[in-house]
C-alpha cells in the first residue's frame, strides 16, 4: 500500500482478501482489507472510488460484528466516503481510532494525513514521530517531509531527505520532493544540480515530465520576463490536463508571482470555474486519479502558497471548501491562521 502505485494498492487489496478467506473470524483483517479499499478509494476515478467505498464498507461491518468497536475498522469506515465536506465527522472517527491504536501504523498514518489536509500540520508531525522512524516506507518519507518542510524544521528535513535518497534515490515521490522543497524554497540552484544527474531521475516518469519542472526551477532562478511567461503558460495549459499537472501549476505559478493565474486553477481545480482539470492526475499509464468531490488539500498549507494564502481570494476558498466551518466547530485552528504564514 505504501508504494504509493496503483499497483501497490491493488496488492495490498489481494493480500487482504487472502487472510480473510483464510481466516474469516479476524477481526483485524477485515478492519485493513476495509481501510485499504477506502484509503484506495481516494485515488481512483468516481465510479470505482464509490465501488470500492462501498467494499470498505462491508469490509468494516464484517468486523465490527465480530469485534464492535475495531478502530481499524472504524477508520475505514471514516474514510470510506470522501473527505471534502466531510471534515468534522471524519476527522472525529480517525482520532478517536488514533487514540485506540496510537502505534497502528496505518490507523496513525491515515489521521497524521487528515490532520495534514486541513491545514494542521503541527499537530500531524506529532503523529507521525509515533510511526517507527526505521520504517523505509515511500509514503512515509514523504509525508514526514512535507510535514518537516511546512513546520520549518529545516535541519530534520535535511536529514530525512538524505536518508530518502539512500534508501529511495529514485522513487518518483522521493525524487519530486527533493526537487521541488529547494525550488520553492527560493533554492532552485539546487533543485537543478538533482535534475542534472540524469542517471538518478525518477523511475518511470517520462523525461519529458522531468524536463518540464526544470524549466520551472530555471524561471525562477532567472526571474526573465520572457522565461516567466513561457513557463507560465506551458503550466497553464498543463493545468487542462490534469488534477496533479494543476496542484503543482498553482505552487509553480505561485513561486513566479503568477497570483492572479494561480487562482485560476485553484477555482478550476476545486470547482471546475473557468475550466475542469479532470479527475487523472497525470497519465492514464500511471492510472492515478484525484475525484471532483474528493480532491486533495494538504498542499494548500506548505511554504510555496504563503502568498496565496495571504491574498484575501484564499479565505473565499477555504470556505467554499467547508474548511473555515470545520475550523469552526473543531475549535481548532490552522497552522497558517496561527503563525500568519
Amino acid at each position: 500500500m505504501a508504494q504509493d502505485t496503483r499497483e501497490g494498492q491493488n496488492q495490498a487489496i489481494a493480500l487482504f482478501r487472502q487472510i480473510v478467506t483464510e481466516d474469516a473470524g479476524d477481526a483485524d483483517a477485515w478492519g485493513f482489507l476495509a481501510l485499504t479499499y477506502a484509503s484506495t478509494s481516494h485515488y481512483r476515478q468516481s465510479s470505482e472510488a464509490e465501488v470500492l467505498q462501498g467494499r470498505a464498507v462491508s469490509a468494516a461491518k464484517r468486523a465490527l460484528s465480530i469485534d464492535r468497536d475495531n478502530p481499524i475498522a472504524r477508520s475505514g469506515l471514516a474514510l470510506a466516503r470522501p473527505i471534502v465536506g466531510n471534515w468534522s465527522r471524519v476527522g472525529s472517527a480517525l482520532e478517536q481510532s488514533a487514540q485506540q491504536k496510537p502505534h497502528t501504523y496505518e490507523v496513525t498514518f491515515s489521521f497524521g494525513r487528515f490532520l495534514a489536509a486541513v491545514g494542521r500540520n503541527r499537530e500531524a508531525l506529532h503523529y507521525e514521530t509515533l510511526l517507527s522512524p526505521s520504517q523505509p516506507i515511500p509514503s512515509n518519507y514523504y509525508n514526514r517531509a512535507q510535514l518537516l518542510w511546512s513546520v520549518g524544521q529545516e535541519e530534520d528535513l535535511d536529514n530525512l531527505l538524505s536518508e530518502a535518497a539512500r534508501v529511495f534515490p529514485t522513487h518518483y515521490a522521493i525524487w519530486f520532493t527533493r526537487f521541488y522543497v529547494p525550488m520553492l524554497s527560493g533554492r532552485p540552484e539546487e533543485a537543478l544540480a538533482l535534475a542534472a544527474d540524469t542517471t538518478q531521475r525518477p523511475t518511470n516518469i517520462d523525461p519529458a515530465e522531468v524536463e518540464a519542472v526544470v524549466r520551472v526551477a530555471r524561471a525562477i532562478q532567472s526571474q526573465g520576463v520572457n522565461e516567466v511567461e513561457s513557463v507560465a503558460r506551458e503550466w497553464m495549459s498543463k493545468a487542462h490536463a490534469g488534477a496533479g499537472y494543476a496542484e503543482n501549476a498553482v505552487q509553480f505559478l505561485v513561486a513566479l508571482n503568477r497570483i492572479d493565474d494561480a487562482f485560476a486553477v485553484l477555482r478550476a481545480y476545486f470547482f471546475s470555474d473557468g475550466f475542469d482539470c479532470g479527475e487523472i492526475r497525470f497519465s492514464a499509464s500511471q492510472g492515478t486519479y484525484t475525484p471532483h468531490n474528493d480532491r486533495l488539500t494538504a498542499w494548500l498549507f506548505n511554504p510555496a502558497m504563503a502568498r496565496a494564502r495571504a491574498d484575501r481570494r484564499f479565505a473565499a476558498i477555504v470556505d467554499r471548501l467547508r474548511l473555515a466551518r470545520y475550523w469552526s466547530d473543531a475549535r481548532v485552528r490552522p497552522d497558517y491562521l496561527s503563525s500568519g504564514t
